[in-house]
């Protein structure tokens, strides 16, 4: 009999979509009287314990978050009962002009996938597209799951978001900034969006990853060559409080 439900992300941070969602599965499992943590090879941070420390049982369940080559996928789960949420692996020919050592590190995300595909009894999709990756890989018993993440609470006037009641329309993207996000093409539409729009502003939420940086630097000088610094917010990371906020504030 399962009396627990554990978890495994191959890093852990506040504000990062899986962790997020791994909070939320967790919370969801607590008030179902299974005993749940969550496992992270690395950034353990308060609410993950370090993989390390993991107990294979039988009379365990482990739900595995895969976005990324992980030594616990080899070597950990072995009499756990394991289930596969599949979030989707960036593709790598996107961060290779960028990073090449990232870029063979997610090849190898994909690689494992395909190797190790048979310790999972089931796989869980972030989507349809997603899902459809893995029969291509041929896991055939496969379900779109609802992402679960945390409620945001509207919560106003915080001094540093002040420019959100200017009057200007804000135009809000909510993402990490990363190469297969396509963050010069949002450049670009929104600047024929402002020739149409010249009080309209895009914030973009989000912080800059740093194994990236040329992208960042790209896109930095894009705004410029645009012409469209002046009406364009980078937030960088920021809390919930301040999501919840923006999003409040938005127009588009």
């Amino acid at each position: 009999m399962i009396k627990e439900i554990h978890q495994f992300c191959a890093g852990f941070a506040y504000g990062d979509a899986i962790s997020n969602q791994a909070l939320a599965i967790q919370k969801f499992l607590r008030q179902h009287g299974f005993i749940s943590e969550i496992y992270s090879e690395q950034f353990y941070g308060n609410e993950a314990i370090p993989s390390f420390r993991f107990s294979d049982s039988k009379n365990s369940l482990i739900l595995y978050h895969h976005s990324f080559p992980t030594d616990f996928l080899i070597k950990k789960i072995h009499k756990s009962q394991s289930i596969l949420i599949y979030h989707n692996i960036t593709p790598p020919e996107y961060v290779e002009p960028y990073n090449r050592n990232l870029a063979a590190t997610l090849k190898r995300a994909k690689d494992d996938l395909a190797k190790y595909k048979d310790k999972f009894q089931f796989a869980l999709a972030d989507s349809a597209y997603n899902e459809s990756e893995l029969r291509e890989l041929g896991i055939q018993n496969t379900m779109v799951m609802s992402v679960a993440g945390r409620p945001l609470n509207p919560v106003r006037k915080h001094p540093a978001l002040s420019y959100l009641y200017d009057g200007r329309t804000n135009v809000l993207f909510v993402g990490r900034i990363f190469p297969n996000k396509r963050h010069q093409d949002l450049l670009k539409t929104f600047y024929f969006f402002n020739k149409i729009h010249p009080y309209a502003r895009l914030i973009i939420a989000g912080g800059f990853h740093p194994s990236v940086r040329g992208y960042a630097c790209e896109l930095n000088n894009l705004m410029f060559e645009l012409g469209i610094q002046n009406s364009v917010v980078w937030t960088g990371p920021i809390t919930d409080e301040e999501l919840s906020e923006i999003y409040y504030g938005s127009h588009l």
